[in-house]
């Protein structure tokens, strides 16, 4: 049997779908690991000797209105645990996985952020809001510092009002309540250190969260000269139906380069943008807006970072109307 990747489902069901789940594992063996999606865009990973039975005691604990579908790879009795294990620690980066156990991440109870916004607003603005309060303290935002040698270096670029517009735009829209947690939770540097496995260009400036550089601005040479590229990760969004997934489809493809999934953190997106505008029009579509958020909020929730790089002064350059 071919070792597959944790994110990789042979079988994808729809419950809005005419067939069954039998229909749909046709003549698999239903031994394997499951995922199970529900319409409030969370998920639960598991494994089964029998999917279909499986299937069946969860209907009894869970409302079945809930559940929009159901994901499937076979894999060997004997693999089992450690396949379900792998692939909790796959798609929990995106934050949004019912398990309980086998989670490396915190699903937000007793995290630090909580002392800064609380939980109730953090649901809220991830679904689309905005935190108008229960915002505890403000981060340094730089009125007091003169700009470092690599900061001024940034600012006199010629394509500063550009790059200024990409991390203005992601920051605004994807970092919940940006003037209170940035620094602790998240940092912003100007040139950053190469990294080993940067293929793209130059990188001019990082938005980084724990564990994860969640949007680096590029400096990309081509044949047709040089221009800015904003690599983003966000986490999968979420869809019902494939009416939805060609719609994501399309506009990822239309507003940006589609790098598809992403391995280790969990399931999400790559997508680079050539434009602040198409980065703007990205963020507003609901789904896609939603999972920019969840990324950026599941890697708050993992807690405090160091902030060695980050850099106050071009925070208030973002942040300033």
């Amino acid at each position: 049997m071919v070792r597959r990747s944790p994110g990789y489902f042979g079988v994808k069901w729809e419950a809005s779908s005419s067939s069954s789940l039998v229909d749909a594992l046709g003549s698999r063996s239903r031994c394997g690991i499951y995922r199970l999606r529900f319409a409030d865009g969370t998920a639960y990973v598991g494994q089964a000797i029998d999917v279909v039975q499986r299937y069946k005691q969860h209907v009894k604990d869970w409302n079945p209105l809930e559940i929009v579908g159901l994901d499937f790879r076979v894999e060997k009795r004997e693999d089992l645990s450690q396949r379900e294990l792998e692939t909790v620690w796959y798609f929990e980066g995106a934050g949004n996985l019912r398990n309980k156990l086998l989670m490396t991440l915190s699903d937000g109870e007793g995290c630090a952020l909580n002392d800064v916004v609380r939980p109730e607003d953090q649901d809220a603005w991830v679904r689309g809001g905005e935190v108008s309060s229960g915002v505890q303290g403000n981060a340094d935002v730089g009125s007091e510092h003169a700009p470092s040698t690599k900061l001024r270096r940034l600012l006199d670029r010629e394509d500063w009002p550009e790059i200024r517009a990409f991390l203005s735009t992601f920051v605004r829209s994807a970092v919940i309540a940006p003037e209170a947690t940035a620094g602790r939770f998240w940092s912003v540097e100007p040139l950053p250190r190469a990294r080993r496995d940067n293929t793209l260009g130059r990188e001019l400036a990082r938005v980084h969260f724990y564990g994860l550089d969640v949007l680096s601005v590029f400096e990309v040479r081509s044949r047709q000269g040089e221009r800015l590229v904003a690599n983003a990760i966000v986490a999968e969004p979420e869809l019902n139906g494939w009416g939805e997934r060609w719609k994501w489809l399309v506009t990822a493809f239309k507003l940006s380069s589609y790098a598809g999934e992403g391995k280790g953190l969990g399931y999400y997106q790559d997508v680079n943008f050539t434009s602040h505008r198409s980065m703007t029009e990205f963020f507003e579509q609901v789904q896609l807006l939603r999972a920019a958020r969840v990324m950026t909020l599941a890697r708050m929730r993992r807690g405090a970072i160091q902030t060695k790089g980050h850099t106050p002064e071009l925070l208030r350059q973002i942040l300033e109307e």
